[in-house]
């Protein structure tokens, strides 16, 4: 993204969730980055400012108060984008994925409850019958929930009508009878409209 376009970039997305990468060089986007974006583009919008060699840019990377290259993310709605620059959480760990992940997570705190075979019953009536919402259930070997249901379930908006579950292990035969072929997969479940209250 170039000099004047930089702006009106940002006040067209006044209200999206930004990771901004100011490149010092031509080689600062490593394989973590590229693999974060891959995964989590929807969520976050990735945009890269050239800081090295574009003047009509140093108006925006003066700015920029971290040392170049800055991974950048923007999570503070509804400012003016010096402001938004000036709340920016620096994402220190751009070698590696995982360390990136766990960088946002401190910053989006994850609403995805544990499910297990013995509870996969009652949570799953609860929500639908109780709370009316509709349960997304992550099912996976072992590990960790994926990164993009964490960060979906942060958002206040699909949280209102959903409800996020991650369920390690599940019992081959249970999930068999809702499709599910191969481990991990994303579920979602309603109610039977024959029989509302199952």
């Amino acid at each position: 993204m170039k000099g004047d376009a930089i702006v009106p970039y940002f006040e067209k997305n006044i209200e999206k969730r930004i990771i901004l990468i100011a490149e010092k060089t031509n080689d600062d986007i490593t394989e973590a980055m590229v693999e974060l974006a891959r995964k989590t583009s929807g969520f976050f919008s990735f945009i890269r400012i050239n800081c090295y060699d574009e003047p009509e840019n140093s108006f925006f990377c003066s700015s920029i108060k971290s040392k170049l290259p800055s991974l950048l993310l923007l999570n503070k709605f509804g400012l003016p984008w010096m402001k938004r620059l000036e709340n920016s959480v620096s994402l220190i760990s751009t070698d590696s994925y995982d360390e990136l992940v766990n960088e946002i997570k401190i910053e989006f705190k994850s609403k995805v409850e544990s499910m297990t075979r013995e509870t996969f019953q009652y949570l799953t009536f609860n929500t639908m019958n109780n709370e009316n919402k509709i349960p997304v259930i992550y099912f996976f070997k072992e590990g960790e929930v994926d990164i993009v249901l964490e960060l979906l379930s942060t958002d206040e908006e699909l949280s209102s009508a959903l409800k996020f579950f991650g369920f390690a292990d599940p019992d081959p035969n249970q999930i068999r009878e809702m499709g599910v072929q191969a481990l991990p997969q994303m579920v979602l479940l309603g109610k039977d409209p024959n029989n509302p209250a199952k």
